[in-house]
């Protein structure tokens, strides 16, 4: 028997541990795939989460198996369920199949210090996340017995919401609900339940009257650390949200390259800035423009032939002549106009109406308009910048003049990213220390260590630092030699260290940008330019608080 559903996560799932275990992925890690494990096996077998199975010492039992055994204080029966799958269905992937991730350390319970060589990682599949859920049951074996019975209550604590997954259960963490139609009806009867499977439930909902606050590590400078952290320019203007996005794809092509230092960078900006907001308007104001005209030659002609028009009715059409008009149905009505009571003789004039399609340069209010809302600039400037729309240098004076109002919000937030990036060293080392794991371990797929380096720390490998060596030699102690090199979990380690080291970059940067917006950092009664910090609310925001960010 095949039973298929659908199995919900109400709470986010954490997978991974303290020790190396990350993005453990389906097939060889390249495709970035995730399924829940569907029985207790492999290396990781005495850490791993997974619905049925054992591992060889008999300690970590399967979620199925461990249910079971609550209910009903016996095993699961041999051959009931021979196998599950729980792959994560494709709509709730995010783009680029990867998760958010949590990091952390281990303290001293004693020192309530950081622990060297203890942090965790653990990757996080978002609530409400979906998996294609299939179970082979074997008929044979259902049938024996009351097996029927309890297998459908067992599926029915799956299907009420009563079974978790992953790591941080008892936080209430990898809560997922299961939802299947079973081919067999409900027992007349209750099999023999254990009086200590009880489960009991209590939700609380708590109405907050201030933000919750919740303390981060960025913001804590190191003055060990360099005064000034290298920075891509292109990341402090896309953490400027308030400028509209074409403006600042056209300043992340003039300044986004790295920055030498943050005065001169601020510089730079309030030279460029309002140039390209005047670039923007011109190329805005720069549109085809259609127009009817009655050419001069044309209209002399009017005077001549075998339908001529008399000389008074040619003096009135005279002064139209290359005159330019936005529709032909305006060419008519002042043709009409002119000729008074012989309007009837319009059809004669306007058979040399001409047509011409040319680039005009006429300011567009709606753009202005649009650009002054966005910025907060005031609209009455508009009147000022219609007049000098032909002057690049004119349009960009007047443009600076109403920049220097926002500029001081703009550079507190770089100041912010600056300072957040000199505070986060710890995640370049990270990603510094991921990147040496994945050289040795590209070594060790080429042949190029050898078992006698491997059972010996001092022998460091050419182009790998000895004190690296040692580091991944301390992290792989428990591995052996023959082991590290299986084909398939070599290529698999590999791809996870560049997964990780992937998500790690972009979630550096995207943890600079968020935590330099002002709804993230500041709580200050007066609002976000408040410079008097309010009792109530806390702290200014260079000792940085944030709100709990969901970026699902």
């Amino acid at each position: 028997m095949i039973l298929k559903g659908k199995l919900i996560a109400e709470s986010p799932i954490y997978r991974g541990n303290a020790r190396k275990t990350l993005f453990t992925r389906d097939g060889d890690g390249t495709q970035r795939l995730v399924s829940l494990a569907g029985e207790v096996t492999g290396t990781a077998e005495a850490l791993m989460d997974a619905f049925i199975g054992a591992s060889r010492n008999g300690k970590n039992l399967g979620l199925l198996d461990q249910l079971w055994f609550r209910l009903y204080r016996s095993a699961l029966p041999e051959g009931l369920i021979t196998e599950v799958k729980c792959s994560l269905q494709e709509t709730s992937y995010s783009k680029d199949h990867l998760f958010d991730i949590r990091m952390g350390i281990k303290l001293n319970p004693e020192r309530w210090a950081a622990e060297a060589n203890a942090n965790y990682k653990m990757e996080t599949l978002f609530r409400n996340s979906a998996f294609d859920f299939t179970m082979k049951v074997s008929d044979s074996v259902l049938a024996r017995d009351i097996n029927e019975s309890r297998l459908y209550f067992l599926l029915e604590e799956l299907m009420k919401g009563r079974f978790w997954f992953g790591a941080a259960k008892s936080k209430g963490l990898g809560r997922c609900r299961l939802d299947l139609e079973l081919p067999f009806s409900a027992p007349k009867s209750l099999p023999p339940v254990s009086p200590k499977a009880n489960h009991l439930m209590i939700s609380v909902s708590f109405n907050l009257e201030n933000p919750v606050l919740v303390g981060w590590p960025w913001g804590k400078i190191d003055p060990e650390k360099p005064a000034f952290t290298a920075m891509d320019g292109r990341q402090l203007i896309e953490a400027m949200r308030g400028i509209p996005a074409p403006i600042r794809k056209r300043l992340e092509a003039t300044i986004g390259g790295p920055i030498l230092s943050s005065a001169n960078w601020k510089e730079k900006f309030t030279r460029f800035f309002p140039r390209t907001l005047a670039i923007w308007l011109m190329a805005q104001s720069n549109k085809d423009e259609d127009a009817w005209f009655l050419p001069a030659a044309a209209v002399e002609k009017l005077g001549a032939g075998k339908h001529a028009l008399s000389p008074k009715l040619l003096a009135r059409i005279t002064p139209l002549a290359d005159r330019q008009f936005p529709s032909k149905e305006a060419v008519d009505a002042a043709v009409k106009e002119a000729l008074g009571a012989k309007a009837n003789m319009a059809k004669r004039v306007l058979d040399v109406v001409a047509h011409e399609r040319k680039k005009g340069q006429r300011f567009d209010p709606e753009a202005w308009v649009q650009l002054a809302a966005e910025l907060g600039f005031d609209r009455a400037a508009g009147d000022r910048l219609e007049a000098c729309i032909q002057d690049e240098a004119a349009l960009t004076s007047v443009l600076s003049e109403a920049c220097k109002k926002i500029l001081p919000g703009l550079f507190q937030q770089v100041d912010q990213q600056i300072r957040l990036a000199q505070s986060d060293s710890w995640i370049d080392e990270e990603i510094a220390v991921r990147e040496e794991h994945l050289h040795i371990k590209n070594l060790l797929k080429e042949g190029k260590i050898e078992e006698w380096q491997w059972l010996n720390p001092d022998y460091t490998p050419e182009s790998v630092r000895p004190s690296t060596w040692r580091e991944f030699l301390e992290s792989h102690q428990r591995v052996q030699f023959r082991h590290m090199l299986n084909p398939r979990n070599l290529s698999k380690s590999i791809a996870n260290d560049r997964n990780l080291i992937a998500l790690v970059k972009s979630y550096r940067d995207r943890t600079r940008q968020e935590l330099s917006q002002s709804f993230n950092t500041d709580f200050r009664a007066g609002g976000v330019f408040n410079r008097e910090i309010s009792k109530k609310y806390g702290k200014p925001y260079d000792t940085i608080f944030m709100r709990m960010l969901s970026w699902g």
